[in-house]
């Protein structure tokens, strides 16, 4: 039989939402000190419960590896005197490494020639190790909020009630606080709270199972899902499965079973969205649908089996009920006044202290819009809609419902707009420039919601940064990391030719009263922050990282150009002669940091290859700016090309760096010249050549 581990944290309720981080964690950091401690070992499986979280490693050595090192020591002619004898040196090296002046040999290291002996180490018992290892793991774990208990010091997500830690059947004996690991967990909390005895690591996942605890997270999403495919059978219907919401239910329960439920059809007067959102974000039920229609009928899953399950579908459908009921109060209160009546009344609420109220949010939202559409050409036309669709935006933060359902925002002011008789294309830019909300969410495609998301978005990170906000690590309560990233996908999903170089100066210029922080370093630190978010974007869109940085490191500027320039680049990567190309511009760069000056004297020049090199420097410069001037970046890249034979003959015939100052200086800047022509592309330097 193979060896395996068992390590189980027993806790109060874990929230459902901390334990996809805490189960990579976990499993990260028990592979790293496995490996660190070289101890060999196979499948590595973690498993969260609300009241558990448990590591499950197979075939795990019983012994870690044994140690053969070779240890170096003092320089030779350090480690002996002029009699050959030992000095304090060498006889201070064997001692630490328990060796005696027989186990010495040399080697040489660059030109000089060492002491070194081999060191073995014989492999600790695995079981022994793992009582350091396993603590240290637990201690690491990081959640997005942890709590201290009692009068213990340490924290987590959530009290620790018990420990398992197994060596097959042994015990792995370590303490945390006062708490002891033995080989005793807890079964379901109300189907079998008990203590119960795990024999082996190797019964732990079937042992639970018996006492309605199962433990495999994968395994009880399938049981979900095939308990809501027999429901769909029977209601005949569509229940809607939205995966953020199936994996927050997976970790709510130990024993899940699905069942479903009613409510009245009184509540189907309401918008659609209005219903779905609390059953759903409140209650945690799948919405019901046949085609298009939602039914009124909701899906659940409890934490247990299917006793009592009637009297749990009741008490579940009163308590849906009960939120349906303030849905539908808030909603017709809300419909006693406009959305433009309702706008002044955001005077009241505060934005940001130093910033001001959400209706100066809306105000500076305006003027960037105006600003924006104008940059995008949107027709003369089509100014009123937007600046009605600026007014009215975030005017449903003042009703009832969402104040109540903060999800629904732009939802029901797009709802209430079509009610109050707005226009139908302003109705959906409030709906639409709150998108994207979240990662992998749809982007909005109708220009005036596209401008005013952008304005929103931008006005927001500015103002932050503006305020000294800084993000650091995965804290980002403002959620600017997600802004900057609708931003950028908003420009490059909707091919918008839009300059964020000059988008950062129009917004900054709003905030001039309001800036506490160093006012010169406000643009560079926007630029840097969509920098970051960008090349994260890039990345994962599969382009190599030296291209992208060869790119990115300019200013922003035009996110188009940048991505046209990148796309070009990547289809030429890979050819040898624009490897030929980035070898010869790497050469001219190296040196063209030495140069005091671009300007370039011809009277100067000593040789024909110098002058040659000139004549296509003065001859691709002008091709060049044609190329650019039609965006045509494969065209900049064969121009370039004509410069790989003029920069190699010159490296290879003229001494750059030569006596006289003058002429030394001129054909540095003549390389300057041919840097600055191939920036306007990208920074070839920071391209990489395989060997």
């Amino acid at each position: 039989m193979t060896n395996k581990l068992l390590l189980e944290i027993g806790t109060e309720e874990i929230p459902a939402k901390f334990m996809t981080g805490a189960l990579l964690q976990l499993k990260t950091k028990a592979e790293e000190k496995l490996l660190e401690n070289r101890i060999n070992f196979g499948k590595v499986e973690c498993f969260g419960t609300p009241r558990r979280i448990a590591l499950l490693v197979s075939d795990i050595a019983s012994r870690q590896n044994d140690l053969e090192e070779k240890v170096r020591g003092p320089i030779k002619k350090a480690a002996y005197d002029e009699k050959n004898q030992l000095t304090k040196a060498l006889e201070g090296f064997l001692k630490n490494n328990n060796c005696s002046a027989g186990d010495l040999f040399f080697e040489t290291v660059g030109s000089s020639e060492y002491v070194f002996v081999k060191k073995f180490t014989k492999g600790a018992e695995a079981k022994k190790l793992l009582e350091v290892i396993l603590p240290e793991i637990i201690l690491s774990l990081n959640f997005p909020k942890s709590m201290k208990w009692g009068d213990y010091d340490i924290r987590f997500a959530r009290p620790i009630r018990w420990l398992v830690a197994l060596f097959n059947s042994k015990v792995i004996n370590f303490s945390i606080e006062d708490l002891k690991t033995s080989n005793t967990t807890r079964g379901h909390r109300t189907l079998s709270d008990r203590k119960i005895v795990i024999k082996s690591a190797e019964k732990y996942l079937d042992i639970l199972r018996r006492e309605k605890v199962i433990v495999d997270q994968k395994e009880r999403e399938e049981i979900i899902l095939k308990q809501i495919n027999k429901l769909e059978k029977d209601l005949d219907a569509k229940i809607i499965i939205e995966a953020e919401l199936l994996e927050e239910i997976v970790y709510l329960v130990e024993y899940p079973t699905a069942f479903s439920g009613s409510f009245d059809k009184e509540f189907l007067a309401l918008p659609k969205y209005a219903v779905i959102t609390p059953m759903r974000d409140h209650q945690r039920y799948f919405p019901v649908f046949r085609g298009e229609t939602l039914l009124p009928c909701f899906v659940g899953v409890r934490n247990g089996d299917t006793r009592l399950l009637k009297a749990v579908q009741k008490g579940n459908e009163r308590v849906l009920r009960a939120r349906l009921e303030d849905v539908q109060f808030f909603y017709n209160e809300d419909l006693k006044k406009t959305l433009e009546q309702r706008a002044n009344d955001l005077k009241g609420i505060v934005y940001q202290a130093k910033l001001g109220t959400v209706y100066d949010k809306v105000q500076r939202i305006l003027k960037l819009s105006r600003l924006i559409g104008k940059e995008l050409n949107l027709p003369k036309d089509r100014f009123q809609k937007l600046e009605r669709a600026v007014l009215l935006c975030k005017a449903d933060l003042v009703t009832g419902m969402v104040n109540e359902f903060s999800e629904l925002q732009g939802v029901m002011g797009k709802e209430y707009a079509l009610k109050n008789g707005e226009d139908v294309e302003v109705a959906e830019a409030i709906r639409s420039h709150y998108l994207p909300r979240y990662s992998g969410d749809e982007l909005p495609s109708d220009d005036l919601g596209i401008i005013i998301s952008l304005a929103d978005k931008v006005d927001s990170i500015t103002g932050s940064f503006a305020l000294g906000v800084r993000l650091k690590g995965s804290h980002d309560p403002f959620g600017l990391r997600r802004q900057a990233i609708g931003v950028i996908n908003i420009i490059l999903k909707n091919s918008l030719k839009i300059n964020l170089d000059y988008l950062f100066d129009s917004v900054i210029s709003l905030f001039d009263d309001k800036i506490i922080v160093n006012k010169a370093s406000l643009k560079p630190d926007l630029d840097l922050f969509f920098k970051q978010r960008l090349k994260v974007i890039l990345d994962e869109s599969g382009f190599r990282y030296d291209l992208i940085s060869s790119l990115i490191d300019h200013k922003l500027g035009d996110l188009l150009s940048l991505r046209g320039k990148l796309v070009v680049l990547a289809s030429v990567a890979e050819k040898s002669e624009f490897k030929n190309l980035t070898v010869a511009l790497s050469r001219a760069y190296t040196l063209s940091q030495k140069a005091v000056g671009d300007k370039v004297e011809i009277a100067l020049f000593e040789n024909d290859w110098e002058k040659n090199l000139y004549g296509w420097v003065e001859k691709v410069k002008k091709e060049i700016a044609e190329e650019l001037k039609k965006n045509n970046y494969s065209g900049v890249i064969e121009t370039l090309k004509k410069l790989i034979t003029p920069i190699n003959d010159f490296f290879d015939n003229v001494l750059v760096m030569a006596e006289k100052t003058e002429v030394r200086n001129n054909r540095l800047a003549l390389l300057k010249n041919i840097v600055q022509i191939a920036g306007q592309l990208c920074d070839f330097e920071k391209i990489v050549i395989p060997a």
